[in-house]
């Protein structure tokens, strides 16, 4: 970035729901690695971005939209 640059950020909670998570642990997980991780961050053309989670070892995607304020 150059100065004078802006960066706008927005955070979002994404966690997995507590049945996810209980189901994860029974199968001998941690509870670390029942945790929703983050492993795709696409940001695309058409004003969306793709984030994909571990989900608890049960991987779920979503789409989000963005404004092209670049």
């Amino acid at each position: 970035m150059a100065a004078g640059d802006s960066l706008s950020l927005q955070v979002l909670e994404w966690t997995s729901p507590g049945q996810t998570v209980e189901d994860c642990l029974m199968k001998g997980k941690t509870k670390t690695e029942c945790r929703n991780y983050i492993r795709v961050l696409v940001r695309q053309s058409n004003g969306r971005c793709l984030v994909c989670g571990t989900h608890a070892f049960s991987p779920k995607c979503r789409e989000y939209a963005y404004s092209h304020d670049d």
